[in-house]
Protein backbone atom coordinates (compact mmCIF):
# COMPACT_ATOMS: atom_id res chain seq x y z
CA UNK A 1 0.00 0.00 0.00
CA UNK A 2 1.28 3.45 -0.92
CA UNK A 3 -0.09 6.52 0.84
CA UNK A 4 0.69 10.08 -0.15
CA UNK A 5 -0.12 12.89 2.27
CA UNK A 6 -0.13 16.54 1.22
CA UNK A 7 -0.28 19.04 4.09
CA UNK A 8 -1.07 22.67 3.32
CA UNK A 9 -2.43 25.80 4.94
CA UNK A 10 -2.23 26.82 8.55
CA UNK A 11 -0.71 29.87 10.17
CA UNK A 12 2.83 29.06 9.03
CA UNK A 13 1.93 27.47 5.69
CA UNK A 14 5.30 28.03 3.96
CA UNK A 15 7.02 26.21 6.81
CA UNK A 16 4.50 23.49 7.67
CA UNK A 17 3.31 22.54 4.18
CA UNK A 18 4.81 19.32 2.87
CA UNK A 19 4.20 16.13 0.96
CA UNK A 20 5.03 12.77 2.52
CA UNK A 21 4.85 9.30 1.01
CA UNK A 22 4.74 5.94 2.78
CA UNK A 23 5.16 2.60 1.04
CA UNK A 24 4.09 -0.06 3.54
CA UNK A 25 6.18 -2.68 1.70
CA UNK A 26 9.31 -0.82 2.85
CA UNK A 27 8.36 -0.62 6.54
CA UNK A 28 8.90 -3.06 9.37
CA UNK A 29 5.93 -5.44 9.61
CA UNK A 30 4.37 -3.92 12.75
CA UNK A 31 4.43 -0.38 11.34
CA UNK A 32 3.12 -1.51 7.96
CA UNK A 33 0.27 -3.41 9.61
CA UNK A 34 -0.77 -0.41 11.74
CA UNK A 35 -0.76 1.95 8.76
CA UNK A 36 -2.61 -0.46 6.47
CA UNK A 37 -5.29 -1.19 9.09
CA UNK A 38 -5.93 2.51 9.69
CA UNK A 39 -6.04 3.23 5.95
CA UNK A 40 -8.58 0.45 5.38
CA UNK A 41 -10.67 1.75 8.27
CA UNK A 42 -10.64 5.28 6.85
CA UNK A 43 -11.71 4.31 3.33
CA UNK A 44 -14.80 2.67 4.83
CA UNK A 45 -15.80 5.72 6.91
CA UNK A 46 -17.88 8.64 5.65
CA UNK A 47 -15.61 11.50 4.57
CA UNK A 48 -15.12 14.28 7.10
CA UNK A 49 -17.00 17.53 6.53
CA UNK A 50 -14.64 20.46 6.10
CA UNK A 51 -15.91 23.70 7.59
CA UNK A 52 -15.34 26.95 5.72
CA UNK A 53 -15.14 28.68 9.14
CA UNK A 54 -11.69 27.19 9.87
CA UNK A 55 -9.66 30.11 8.57
CA UNK A 56 -6.16 29.06 9.65
CA UNK A 57 -6.65 25.31 9.50
CA UNK A 58 -4.16 22.93 7.99
CA UNK A 59 -5.54 20.80 5.17
CA UNK A 60 -4.69 17.17 4.54
CA UNK A 61 -5.10 15.43 1.19
CA UNK A 62 -4.52 11.69 1.31
CA UNK A 63 -4.12 9.40 -1.67
CA UNK A 64 -4.26 5.70 -0.76
CA UNK A 65 -3.33 3.07 -3.36
CA UNK A 66 -3.39 -0.66 -2.86
CA UNK A 67 -3.77 -3.67 -5.14
CA UNK A 68 -7.51 -3.25 -5.56
CA UNK A 69 -8.22 0.49 -5.65
CA UNK A 70 -7.20 4.11 -5.37
CA UNK A 71 -8.89 6.30 -2.80
CA UNK A 72 -8.59 10.00 -1.99
CA UNK A 73 -9.74 11.86 1.09
CA UNK A 74 -9.54 15.50 2.11
CA UNK A 75 -9.70 16.73 5.70
CA UNK A 76 -8.83 19.74 7.81
CA UNK A 77 -7.92 20.49 11.40
CA UNK A 78 -11.08 20.34 13.45
CA UNK A 79 -12.76 17.89 11.07
CA UNK A 80 -10.73 14.71 11.37
CA UNK A 81 -11.82 11.35 12.66
CA UNK A 82 -9.72 9.67 15.32
CA UNK A 83 -8.49 7.09 12.81
CA UNK A 84 -7.53 9.73 10.26
CA UNK A 85 -5.68 11.74 12.90
CA UNK A 86 -3.72 8.63 13.96
CA UNK A 87 -2.90 7.79 10.33
CA UNK A 88 -1.59 11.32 9.69
CA UNK A 89 0.66 11.01 12.76
CA UNK A 90 2.03 7.67 11.54
CA UNK A 91 2.69 9.05 8.06
CA UNK A 92 4.52 12.03 9.56
CA UNK A 93 6.62 9.59 11.59
CA UNK A 94 7.40 7.04 8.84
CA UNK A 95 6.89 8.96 5.60
CA UNK A 96 9.55 10.30 3.30
CA UNK A 97 9.34 13.87 2.03
CA UNK A 98 8.61 14.08 -1.65
CA UNK A 99 8.51 17.11 -3.92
Amino acid sequence: MVIRLEISGGIAAPITSSTLTVDSARLPAEHAKAIEELARQIVNEPPPQISSKLRDARYYDLSIKDESRDYSIAAADGAMTDGLSRLVKLIKLHGMRTP
